[in-house]
């Protein structure tokens, strides 16, 4: 177990299964515990046997008194389910208590600092699950040791907030959150829409995350309170990038409308869209995260509810995408096919609210996320009416978000494309279908970048490299095979064997398969050669991380281009060399492979 000792008192994580005791009635108390994951129960005997008197779960405290008091236990702690605490003990101690005991020196110093004697909880079930400052005790610790995991929210003023009141308003309703810190920066981030909407994207967020490291925060929350408006329009920044190809992804396109004074309904929306839109850096957060947003996605639940009355169809809809948004995530952590469906619903019911010209921007985000949804449900064996769905919705989404103002979300709703026509292309032989997805391909490289966004790019161009090698085994062509070797040649200079050996090992596959197609049909020994030493690469990663499927997949690939070769080898048999397609000559002259030179002979 790991102990850290921190201001006079030791903390160490312990793990208990179903119905363990973490502590009986009468047993000494000597420490706290903070529950890290899962819940705890507390029980007192009574005339009846032990009864339950309160529930301890994630982010919360029990057996305060250990440190406060110490003596003996007046309730026994059980867990429920799979249980991980955190256990804060007293260590160094100075001065007298009450009834002869010692008290810590530190916590003699905290008691005094927020106000002598600690606060009891009469019931810890009682209360909400998600809503209330939390007690002394807790406050107490908070101030000098945050709970692990606890997510770091920064909040910039808000332009046209006049005294920055309800800048003032989102940090107070964030701060009754246990998972969350919270703390508002003297800084305003404003789009000059003279200058060019994605011009002034690319700015804030680029701003955004330098004022997260400087603050040290994970999410970054900004934004402005129109003129005459009745509703403040709340923008994120997270310090890690969104995956915009995933159902529910936020971007700088995503728009949280809340009511100017709002109430708690909307705080546990925006305490559910804050969890959501954050990328956890360190696993005590992931787990934190995990663990709360089930319940914090119920709270949105059932706060959303009853409609906003102040607030039009628009603003509604808003938040109805940042809804799904919440049960979109929930299915990112746990695949959940529940909760995407969850997730559809709502973003269709938002669309039903949404209507005319100016709210065309939720319009085609609302589609985006329905296509990425229905992709998801073609990829677990939906059958192909789900990816003709998730291809109507992309084409619908793309009417609005453009390469000059969206640029990622273009490309992932162009990558997606790609991927829906070749899946079908593939399965049908349809060699137009197969060009299609060239297409979409080569217009999301047009976005992505190798040198800003390479894992995409790499994504990207080991999709094109897999089309090209399909549709030029169709058609016969080297030139369209040579652009498939190319590509993945490309991906190989991005991907790297040891930070991502599956993905290096799954380039190489696919390098190997364009090469043995190449050399098969130019007769080529030499392709045949180079395509066994492709799949010798990947069967080295695949033994040594006992990946026995892929390795028996890659092996019948190996023996393939061995026996190939063997027929080829000079016995007799002429061998035909139709030369050096064009774009293999041109990647043979240069060190590094760009998209241009990878994708220029399919059109």
């Amino acid at each position: 177990m790991d102990r850290v000792r921190n201001h006079g008192v030791a903390k160490r994580k312990q793990s208990f299964t179903n119905g363990q005791v973490i502590y009986r009635e009468g047993d000494d108390s000597d420490r706290a515990f903070e529950v890290l994951s899962g819940a705890v129960e507390l029980l007192a005997d009574g005339p009846e046997g032990d009864t339950r008197v309160g529930v301890a779960r994630t982010g919360e405290m029990f057996g305060e008194q250990g440190l406060i008091e110490g003596g003996v236990r007046d309730q026994t702690a059980r867990a429920v389910g799979a249980v991980v605490v955190r256990s804060i003990v007293r260590e160094a101690t100075a001065g007298p208590t009450r009834g002869g005991r010692q008290r810590s020196g530190f916590i003699s110093r905290l008691l005094e600092r927020f106000g002598g004697r600690r606060e009891r909880a009469s019931n810890v079930s009682t209360r909400p699950p998600v809503a209330e400052a939390p007690g002394l005790f807790q406050r107490m610790m908070y101030s000098v040791h945050p709970p692990e995991g606890r997510i770091e929210v920064r909040v910039a003023k808000l332009g046209g907030d006049e005294g920055n009141a309800q800048a003032r308003l989102v940090v107070a309703a964030l701060e009754q959150f246990r998972a969350i810190r919270v703390k508002l920066i003297d800084t305003t981030l404003e789009i000059d829409v003279n200058k060019g909407l994605a011009r002034e994207l690319l700015r804030i967020n680029r701003s955004g995350r330098r004022l997260l490291r400087q603050h040290d925060g994970d999410l970054l929350i900004w934004g402005h309170v129109p003129t005459g408006g009745m509703a403040m329009h709340l923008h994120f920044v997270a310090r890690g990038d969104w995956d915009e190809r995933l159902p529910g992804a936020f971007s700088l396109a995503t728009d949280l409308p809340l009511p100017l004074n709002f109430d708690a309904a909307a705080a546990e929306l925006l305490h559910g869209v804050a969890l959501s839109a954050t990328r956890p850096k360190r696993g005590e957060q992931a787990e934190m995260r995990t663990a709360i947003l089930p319940e914090v996605a119920e709270a949105v639940d059932k706060a959303m509810a009853a409609p906003e009355p102040t607030l039009g169809a628009r603003e509604r809809a808003g938040m109805m995408l940042c809804q799904g948004n919440v049960h979109a995530a929930l299915w990112a952590q746990t695949r959940d096919m529940a909760r995407l469906d969850q997730a559809y619903n709502i973003y269709h019911k938002a669309l039903g609210l949404l209507s005319g010209d100016e709210a065309a921007i939720d319009w085609a985000i609302a589609h985006k996320h329905l296509s990425a949804i229905a992709f998801m449900r073609a990829e677990e064996g939906g059958g192909a009416e789900h990816y003709d769905e998730a291809a109507a919705a992309a084409l619908a989404a793309l009417d609005t978000l453009s390469r000059e103002t969206y640029p990622l979300d273009w490309a992932a709703l162009h990558y997606k494309l790609g991927a829906i026509h070749y899946k079908l292309g593939f399965e049908s032989g349809d060699t137009d279908v197969l060009r299609r997805a060239l297409r979409h391909h080569r217009n999301a490289l047009k976005a992505y970048s190798r040198k800003h966004t390479p894992e995409r790019w790499a994504e990207v161009m080991a999709a094109f490299g897999q089309a090209a090698q399909v549709f030029g085994e169709h058609v016969k062509s080297l030139e369209a095979l040579a652009t498939a070797v190319n590509a993945c040649r490309a991906v190989l200079e991005v991907r790297d064997r040891r930070k991502t050996p599956l993905a290096w090992a799954a380039a190489q596959n696919n390098l190997g398969s364009a090469l043995f197609l190449l050399g098969k049909k130019a007769r080529n020994p030499e392709r045949l050669d180079s395509a066994a030493a492709a799949f010798e690469e990947a069967l080295k990663v695949y033994r040594a991380r006992k990946l026995y499927r892929l390795a028996a997949v890659t092996e019948k690939n190996l023996e393939r281009a061995q026996d190939m070769i063997d027929w080829y080898s000079p016995d007799g048999i002429p061998i035909v060399d139709f030369g050096e397609p064009p774009v293999i000559g041109l990647a043979a002259r240069s060190n590094r492979i760009d998209s241009s030179q990878a994708i220029e002979v399919i059109e």
